[in-house]
């Protein structure tokens, strides 16, 4: 009988081992799997990712973590942790890039150990977990994004880990980096903190204490309880129903059949020992998620914000599996339930590989070339302004930047400015250079507030000098403004010329397009046939934006098609773009006395017509229409005689019949 006791305790010993030794093999060809595609995988970065680049570079080598260095500070990342630790790689001479690209990957596979650590080893809970962990094609795209999104991921893990574990010390330093990742894993870490057992003052300090000093730190420096990026997104407790409907959609894609397998398992058995624990993390999922939904996620591309809460699913699952009595039958449903998600996370893995190459594409064929032009071309003195990405082309500019997105401006994100507050918000910086990005190539299309503001007199201070596309994406362009005072660089005179000259080979190409002009007759006929035409690239207002352009290059041609439009408005746009663009020519007095003129009797704006009188006789004091301006200003209701529109700018427009001075 012992000799019988003794065959079938070694039987069963030797079943456990062939099971821990499959259970071993299959979690290593996981691995080997997410190692390969990993490597294989595009080395690609997200735009936000430079925004973090941005601030890094500035503590690295001026000490302030601040979008504009020497300006108000702001905090437009999401967390502090990986801004300062891709700040110490730039002082170990390591690229940002390849700093960030490391921490990702790193964090990646740190979460895969956390999960094998947290079911306690190679067994049928933990090898499901890995399965689905590593197969996930979105765990891909975020490792090598250049963003926190692995490394919150794992920190939460990681937490759960150092709480379960009970060792004080590795407990209080996973809470401090949980909290330090995200704003949201402060929450987490005050729930785990609570739950901890045993609980010491020691615990707690070694907690309180470094993040008092921080947030005290940041109220200071930064003037804010919170990041400037949750004021730029919050929807003030309004659900988004995009959000719930992509949060939706992230679950019935991944989570089915593994949720299914885990209720065929369920009992009470499965998570009384850690109930307190798994009610305070069900709390902190549905606080912070509630949060995302109410937020404006425009960049939740591969489910971003919800990532985090699949390893705590997965958790979640292998756990119930664990605490199952395994048997043959068993792990034949565990397999029949995991394989197919397991193969649908494979069969998605080729549109994640298209998204990350095509987005890092078209950055470098449109964000990154504008950036380092700018660098190059435009001085430091000088501001950018970027409606909407900030990313990329700040990071690489150099230059000061506001920052349209909202993400890093204090104003725009606090102050949820209307449309006009905006346009007069925009202006106020006077920037060298704007860049607008748009949906369409023939116009700028991004929104109400991009039509209120390029819609504005004050853009005609601004020339377009190139618009820059991409063939990774067929609706995304950047457009490139710079102010007309800094037309006569030699790199922005180029590059606008060359604009000027590959948008007429292209019209070429176009049948029925009008080809670039020489005089203001051929223009004018052109304009009447193109439209006649239909479509929204034969407009009137496309055709005269275009010509616009054209007759730029000549003062005595935007003189000449002012004079023949016959709508006030665009009248006085060539009029404007005249004076803007050649202020010392002898057109410019008479142009803009036109201006002011059009303005008192067309458009019956008084005040618009006195402002632009005082302007001509600040501007031309010496001009010989400056008593005619005069004259406006005080007659300006009295009739005015008819006069020639035409005359030459060395004659007078107003005759001398009695009204004239």
């Amino acid at each position: 009988m012992y000799l019988d006791f003794k065959q079938t305790t070694a039987a069963l010993l030797d079943k456990r081992k062939i099971t821990l030794i499959v259970f071993l093999l299959i979690s290593a060809a996981i691995v080997t799997y997410a190692i390969v595609i990993t490597a294989t995988f595009p080395k690609w970065l997200v735009d936000d990712s430079f925004i973090i680049f941005r601030y890094s570079e500035n503590l690295a080598r001026s000490g302030e973590l601040n979008w504009n260095i020497g300006e108000n500070p702001t905090e437009g990342y999401t967390g502090v942790a990986l801004p300062v630790l891709i700040a110490i790689a730039i002082k170990l001479g390591i690229s940002p890039v390849l700093a960030t690209h490391i921490l990702g990957v790193f964090f990646f596979f740190c979460g895969g150990l956390m999960l094998l650590l947290l079911l306690r080893g190679f067994n049928l809970g933990s090898t499901v977990a890995l399965a689905l962990y590593f197969t996930a094609p979105f765990m891909f795209t975020h490792a090598w994004s250049g963003l926190e999104t692995t490394m919150f991921t794992t920190a939460i893990l990681f937490a759960v880990y150092a709480a379960i574990s009970r060792r004080r010390l590795l407990f209080s330093f996973a809470i401090l980096l949980l909290s330090f990742t995200r704003p949201e894993g402060v929450l987490l870490s005050i729930i785990l903190l609570i739950l901890y057992r045993p609980v010491s003052l020691k615990t707690v300090l070694l907690y309180i204490i470094p993040c008092t000093l921080y947030f005290v730190w940041r109220w200071a420096y930064y003037g804010q309880l919170l990041p400037n990026t949750f004021y730029a997104k919050s929807l003030l407790g309004k659900i988004d129903s995009k959000n719930v409907q992509t949060l939706r959609k992230f679950f019935t894609t991944y989570l089915p059949q593994p949720a299914l397998l885990a209720l065929i398992f369920i009992t009470w058995d499965s998570f009384k020992k850690y109930k307190y624990l798994i009610a305070g993390i069900s709390a902190f999922a549905f606080i912070t998620l509630f949060n995302y939904l109410c937020s404006f996620l425009i960049m939740n591309y591969s489910y971003r914000f919800f990532v985090p809460f699949y390893p705590l699913a997965l958790l979640a699952i292998g756990g119930i599996i664990q605490s199952a009595k395994i048997n043959v039958k068993v792990i034949l449903l565990a397999a029949l339930l995991t394989v197919p998600q397991v193969n649908r996370n494979v069969r998605r893995m080729d549109p994640e590989r298209d998204y990350s190459s095509t987005h890092y594409k078209m950055l470098q064929d449109e964000h990154i070339k504008i950036g380092r032009f700018l660098r190059h071309a435009i001085s430091p003195d000088e501001w950018l302004i970027v409606h909407a990405d900030a990313g990329s082309i700040p990071y690489y500019s150099g230059l000061k930047t506001v920052d349209f997105g909202r993400l890093n401006d204090e104003y725009l994100a606090r102050n949820d400015p209307d449309v006009d507050e905006a346009a007069d918000y925009f202006y106020s910086f006077n920037a060298g250079v704007l860049v607008f990005t748009s949906y369409k190539y023939d116009r700028i299309d991004h929104g109400p507030e991009a039509r209120k503001i390029t819609g504005d007199d004050r853009f005609s201070r601004y020339t377009l000098v190139n618009k820059y596309k991409s063939r990774a994406r067929s609706r995304y362009f950047e457009f490139l403004y710079v102010r007309n005072d800094l037309l006569d660089s030699d790199e922005i005179s180029n590059l606008h010329q060359h604009f000027l000259v590959s948008k007429g080979a292209a019209e070429k190409k176009r049948p029925g397009m009008i080809q670039p002009l020489s005089g203001a007759g051929e223009l004018k006929d052109a304009f009447k046939s193109g439209t006649e035409r239909s479509g929204d690239r034969y407009k009137p207002e496309f055709y005269i934006r275009e010509k616009l352009e054209q007759a730029s290059k000549s003062p005595k041609l935007l003189f000449e098609l002012a004079a023949e439009e016959k709508k006030p408005k665009w009248r006085i746009e060539f009029y404007r773009k005249l004076v803007n663009l050649y202020p010392d020519h002898e057109y410019a007095p008479q142009a803009l006395f036109m201006i002011g003129f059009i303005c008192a009797e067309e458009l019956k704006d008084v005040e618009k017509a006195r402002a632009t009188f005082e302007e001509l006789i600040k501007k031309y004091p010496g001009s010989d229409i400056i008593e005619s301006a005069k004259w406006m200003i005080e007659n300006h209701s009295k009739p005015i005689p008819e006069f020639d529109s035409t005359a030459s700018p060395q004659g007078t427009i107003i005759e001398e019949e009695g009204y004239g001075p």
